[in-house]
């Protein structure tokens, strides 16, 4: 594992990986879509990294539409299915399994494969390359720029690899990523030169003798951390950076037309507070509503009930993210800032350190959702409206997983989900239709198998 820190966090891919996808799309074996829904879903993986590595995993086509800002919802399933047909990848609502190997592979794709990884230095083969997760967005909303995203694999191939002086820094010919990636060499050229001038790398300078032999030095713009506003946590640690070029996508501080009712009346971080006790309101949101854990969880169930956000956890996390970006970025009116995000779905407007913060959050929250069930949540003793004395206690247990789950919107296997979770490891499925059949159901699994 790659130990050196990334500011904004980064995703571990082999080099053999990246060979094995661009072999597949050379091949004609997936599309550039599927090419691009591939990275998509290693951010989508890296994105739960800072939760509970026991929190249930949910994961969506709508949240890969949601990153590829683009492409319908069926282009993105056909693009999943060409990835499992061929080998790339395993992926399911709870699980996303990477292949590793280039055994997995047939025919053309499994030959370029192994020219490619060929190509790259033996030494370097086995390395695993740290890739900034801001690099791999970038890479994933390129859209049909082929040049560019090949020019930004054959850099982190190179300056990924080993930190030399502080930095991460490397040198390759342009001739060299033309070559790998089947490509021009000229346009490599440009590709790389607008990277450096976009501020992704540094230009290093280099001897000419240098330049002639090995190819001009650069070094990936980490973006020293700098410290970001946090204002619902009492860590005071170093945030990931904001790019720069971030500050101008951000939306104005009301919108355009149409806004939103109340929008204009909501309260600013300088007016009356709302006492704790209160329940917040929708459309009357305070700074204490984003602020305090348990009033922001009250927003995130009203904002399901009107349908502005799913119950789902990749929502959950931009709905997080979306408070942490407006207490930082809404100086004046931080709660119609928020309100805007969620209502009009402006999600691309949140940072890589609004990201980060919502996820750190998200993390001290006993939300029911990431952490739907577990042995803590099944106390049959507090369960309003059941009357213990005619149903078993398995009955009853059977009858809160039921009610659970239909609020959060989850499908599957019911007794699955919960022991995926932790709960419930010493029944089968005999024992839960014992239950279910206590009462009364008649459907077995609650009929959402």
């Amino acid at each position: 594992m790659n130990a050196y820190h990334v500011p904004g966090g980064a995703v571990n891919i082999l080099p053999v990986q990246f060979c094995m996808v661009w072999a597949s799309y050379k091949s004609k074996q997936i599309s550039w879509l599927a090419l691009r829904v591939y990275f998509a879903l290693w951010e989508m993986q890296a994105r739960r990294c800072h939760l509970n590595p026991d929190d249930y995993r949910h994961y969506t086509c709508e949240e890969l539409k949601s990153l590829l800002q683009s492409s319908s919802i069926s282009l993105i399933r056909q693009a999943v299915q060409q990835l499992e047909a061929s080998n790339l990848l395993t992926f399911s609502e709870t699980e996303i399994r990477f292949a590793n190997t280039i055994d997995v592979l047939t025919g053309e794709s499994a030959t370029l494969a192994e020219n490619m990884l060929r190509e790259i230095h033996e030494n370097n083969r086995d390395k695993i390359i740290a890739v900034p997760r801001r690099i791999l967005k970038l890479i994933i909303q390129s859209a049909n720029k082929v040049v560019r995203v090949a020019t930004l694999i054959g850099l982190l191939l190179t300056t990924m690899l080993v930190k030399k002086f502080g930095e991460f820094k490397g040198c390759c010919k342009a001739a060299w990523i033309a070559k790998l990636f089947g490509i021009d060499e000229k346009r490599v050229g440009h590709a790389r030169a607008k990277l450096i001038a976009e501020g992704w790398f540094k230009k290093i300078s280099t001897p000419q003798r240098i330049l002639n032999r090995y190819g001009q030095w650069v070094s990936l713009n980490l973006e020293p951390a700098k410290l970001v506003e946090n204002p619902v946590g009492d860590s005071e640690k170093e945030q990931p950076p904001i790019h720069p070029n971030e500050q101008k996508l951000q939306p104005p501080p009301k919108p355009s037309s149409h806004p939103p009712d109340d929008l204009r009346n909501q309260q600013t971080s300088g007016t009356l507070e709302i006492p704790s006790s209160q329940h917040p309101t929708w459309t009357n949101i305070t700074i204490d509503d984003l602020r305090i854990n348990a009033r922001s969880q009250r927003l995130w169930n009203q904002a399901i009930g009107l349908k502005l956000i799913k119950p789902n956890q990749a929502d959950q996390i931009n709905f997080f993210s979306a408070i942490a970006h407006a207490l930082r970025v809404g100086k004046q009116n931080p709660c119609g800032l928020f309100r805007m995000i969620v209502e009009q779905g402006l999600w691309r407007f949140i940072s890589q350190a609004d990201e980060f913060n919502g996820l750190k959050r998200l993390k001290t929250l006993e939300t029911a959702y990431l952490n739907p069930i577990s042995a803590n949540t099944l106390q049959i003793a507090d369960v309003g409206g059941v009357d213990q004395a005619e149903l078993s206690k398995d009955a009853l247990t059977v009858k809160i997983l039921r009610e659970e789950f239909a609020k959060k919107g989850m499908r599957g296997n019911i007794l699955k989900l919960a022991q995926h979770n932790g709960a419930l490891k010493d029944w089968d499925q005999e024992r839960w239709e014992k239950a279910e059949r206590e009462l009364g159901s008649g459907m077995a699994m609650s009929g959402i198998n």
